[in-house]
Parts: C-alpha cells; structure tokens; sequence
C-alpha cells in the first residue's frame, strides 16, 4: 500500500507512520515524486511510503462482516459515545446518554487523532486511517462503465 503525501505539511504524518512501523518492526520503502509518479500514474504527490504486502480494508465493512457470525454472548455497540471506560475486573463502558455497560473485554474503535486530545491511554491506540485508490486517468469508456460514485 502507499501513503502519500500531497502537501510537506503532511509528511510528519507518513514520518509519524514510519516510525511506528520502525517500532513494530514492519518493512517500509520511501519513494520521491518520480517514483510515486511512476507507480501510482500520478505527479500530483511529493512523497510515498510503501508498505509491501500490505492491503486495503475498509474498516466499516469487515465490522459488520464480522459482526454476522459473532457468537450470540457478543454484542456490537455502534454510534454510541462513550463518555468514560472504567477499568477493573468487571471493565465498565459509560455511554453519553447515561447508560453503563458492564463486560469482561472491551474493544473500542476511536478517531485516529484522539490521541492529540490527551485522552488517558491513548499512548497505545493505532489510528485507523481511510485511503482512496489511485488508478490512472480512466478513458470517457472506461467512466461510462463505472455503476457507482
């Protein structure tokens, strides 16, 4: 997969990334405006990591996939804001709305910059970041082919 970065404002971010793949032990590349040019089919970036072996998701959709063949005692919580996480031997979950889930695990996705905020642990969160896919410029045929926007 390649990050990229369009603007140098944005390198600190790929930067950020890279050193985080430094951590985990994961392989990267760098590429510069040639290179990303030559791979991706477009000169609108200045610089890419790459990450081989890596793929595309989309977060939202392997949630509810899995969520289909979660067994019964599993519950999914979604567009719930959660005001508060207590932990303990019984963790409990404290929702906006006043309402408290008790659990033994819990597992809660966030915006990828809650760190920023100083939220308590988020030292050990990972962002989860969306990405377009990149083709070259597609022909008049090509588009007319395409069934969604």
């Amino acid at each position: 997969m390649h990050q990229t970065a369009r603007e140098k404002g944005s390198l600190k971010y790929l930067n950020m990334l890279a050193e985080f793949l430094d951590v985990i032990g994961a392989e990267y590349q760098w590429f510069d405006k040639d290179e990303v040019a030559k791979r991706l089919g477009a000169d609108f970036y200045f610089k890419a990591l790459y990450t081989p072996g890596t793929i595309l998701i989309n977060p939202s959709e392997t949630v509810r996939g899995l969520a289909t063949v979660l067994p019964k005692n599993v519950h999914v919580f979604e567009n719930c804001p959660v005001f508060e996480v207590l932990e303990g031997e019984v963790p409990q979950v404290k929702l906006t709305n006043g309402k408290i889930i008790s659990c033994k695990q819990v597992i809660i996705t966030v915006n990828a910059f809650i760190k920023y905020f100083g939220a308590k642990g988020s030292e050990n969160l990972i962002g989860i970041h969306s990405f377009g896919a990149h083709t070259r410029e597609l022909t008049d045929e090509e588009i007319g082919y395409i069934t969604w926007s």
